[in-house]
């Protein structure tokens, strides 16, 4: 189970340090136009937010294996008010978001969504196969 979150984490910051490199090079060359401040804590953001989730999860089914669910639902709140939260401050301090800014927020929030789901398919099946190996 701890290799579980190890293997995410690392994969996560993989991701995150994929991410920051594409978009440099994107930002430096051809969206040199749209570069946004603000990505690299966007980006740190997302990162901060998915691994506490992520952990929350891990140590809650560590203690008790049937609050999973309780445990997911609330790291999706946890997530959601988090980014809510960041995009009330954002906007008080900007006044504006631009359509730049939605777009990367969206982009942003999509690929660690999709990493989420696709990394937690991936451990339930390593989990399931070592559990049915048991037996």
């Amino acid at each position: 189970m701890r290799k579980s979150l190890i293997t995410y984490l690392v994969r996560l910051t993989l991701l995150t340090i994929i991410l920051g490199i594409l978009a440099l090079i994107l930002f430096k060359t051809i969206l040199s136009d749209y570069y946004l401040p603000v990505f690299w804590l966007l980006i740190l953001l997302f990162f901060i937010i998915h691994a506490i989730s992520q952990s929350l999860i891990f140590f809650t089914e560590k203690k008790h294996r049937s609050r999973f669910g309780n445990a997911y639902l609330l790291s999706f709140i946890i997530k959601f008010i988090s980014y809510l939260t960041f995009l009330i401050i954002y906007l008080s301090i900007s006044e504006s978001i631009t359509m730049t800014f939605a777009v990367v927020f969206f982009l942003l929030y999509l690929i660690y969504a999709l990493f989420d789901v696709r990394m937690k398919i991936l451990l339930s099946k390593t989990n399931t196969d070592k559990i049915e190996k048991s037996d």
